[in-house]
């Protein structure tokens, strides 16, 4: 891809704006960054080199004239294509491509290319897979929707090969065209980010974009549960491997808690085997695997209490998941920014271990509409209040769980916040 002195728009300057702009910048193009956000709220391009790079424009919330030299626009994945810019550039005919597209344009031939993909559990698979890749002792860079971009990999990257695992979301798949992947996995579906989709099967469609990235005759390992999806949607089947019964064993030898996790640590092994590495080589790294933080993360006990950080949770289905995790007493921490689902599924007569429902934020009226003949349904302003009058309302081995099912930006910066701000609210006890 020739970039140089070719002006490029990056638009959304989150982590992945930030990183698309320091390589374009490498690769001598002329780069203007568009936010709709105030500057002072833009914490990584604050954080980052570029706020003092002359070889850079910024537009913070203000309105940006077009250029019509521009011929390039990087999508942020938060960036949808009703966005007024992506408009103007579609006008234009300028090549539109995500951050993950403009970073893959710069891998090396010998680099091997994963993808992880799904509602739940997406980051979990991601990183069981990238330390049991590292334990096998190949270089390897875990990223995408994760965290890191991966143009950050592009920029920092020494080596001529590498593993790259990719976490992958709706957004990422629906805005990525030019990247190949050599395996990949679909690990399930459930409702997510309607707001965006507007339907389950346009969230699905968005998803299943996978199964065009794969290299000739590579697999995609995907969930049997998805298999009515592909046919009503008539979407190319014969590279697909299906997995329906879960080995357990992986995660049950290295100890990890949960169905949730065992069924993560079966899909990383597929993976895994798909390459060749060997099962012994797979239980001695998932041994030494630690579970990510803000996901059915056990804090310990205090003043007799359990207590359990699931921020990770923004969906019905993911709280359904911790709360599978068979507790005898649940006190619940719900709320935030529902994404229309029903919550009626989380009633006590579905998991009578449920003793209370703490719903706090901005959908609190909704869930509680929605768990109105339930028994111990209480309201509050925020978490800290909410989680002061569940302690007060438990007694010695009960479980306080922090799941929330919602979004978090009513109130935070992201679910890595919020737990945060969990864990912070604990210890102070």
């Amino acid at each position: 891809m020739q970039l140089e002195n070719s002006k490029v728009l990056v638009i959304g300057a989150g982590i992945s704006g930030v990183y698309a702009s320091k390589l374009l910048i490498k690769k001598n193009a002329l780069v203007i960054l568009h936010d709709d956000k105030e500057k002072k709220n833009l914490n990584y391009f604050l954080n980052s080199d570029l706020a003092d790079n002359p070889n850079i424009q910024t537009y913070f919330n203000r309105n940006f004239i077009w250029d019509n030299s521009i011929k390039l626009v990087i999508l942020s994945p938060g960036i949808s294509y009703e966005h007024p810019l992506v408009v103007k550039a579609k006008k234009n005919n300028c090549q539109i491509l995500s951050e993950i597209d403009l970073a893959a344009q710069f891998l090396h031939e010998q680099d091997i290319v994963i993808g992880i993909t799904g509602t739940n559990g997406k980051s979990s698979t991601t990183s069981m897979i990238a330390h049991i890749f590292k334990k096998a002792g190949f270089n390897v860079f875990a990223g995408g929707n994760l965290g890191e971009p991966l143009s950050k990999h592009v920029i920092e990257n020494t080596k001529k090969s590498s593993i790259i695992v990719l976490e992958l979301s709706s957004f990422q798949l629906q805005q990525t065209h030019l990247l190949k992947i050599d395996a990949a996995a679909f690990l399930n579906l459930s409702c997510n980010h309607l707001d965006r989709h507007k339907s389950i099967e346009n969230y699905f469609l968005a998803k299943a974009c996978i199964v065009k990235m794969l290299k000739n005759n590579k697999k995609l390992f995907a969930n049997y549960n998805l298999k009515t999806y592909f046919e009503q949607m008539n979407i190319e089947t014969k590279n697909i491997i299906w997995f329906d019964k879960i080995d357990e064993s992986y995660g049950k030898k290295a100890k990890l808690l949960g169905k949730h996790n065992w069924e993560n640590a079966f899909v990383a092994s597929l993976i895994a085997h798909n390459f060749g590495i060997l099962d012994d080589v797979i239980h001695e790294a998932l041994k030494s695997f630690k579970p990510l933080a803000h996901r059915i993360e056990m804090l310990g006990k205090k003043r007799g209490l359990v207590f359990i950080n699931d921020s990770k949770s923004t969906t019905v289905q993911a709280t359904i998941t911790a709360l599978k995790m068979g507790y005898e007493r649940v006190h619940l921490l719900l709320g935030g920014i529902d994404k229309n689902e029903n919550f009626n599924v989380l009633a006590n007569s579905y998991f009578p271990s449920i003793v209370g429902y703490y719903i706090f934020g901005k959908s609190k009226e909704k869930i509680a509409h929605d768990l109105k003949n339930n028994e111990s349904v209480y309201l509050f302003d925020d978490l800290a209040n909410a989680l002061k009058y569940a302690i007060n309302n438990s007694q010695k081995n009960d479980v306080i769980l922090f799941s929330p099912a919602c979004a978090s930006y009513d109130q935070y910066n992201n679910f890595e916040h919020r737990g945060e701000c969990f864990k912070k609210l604990v210890n102070d006890l």
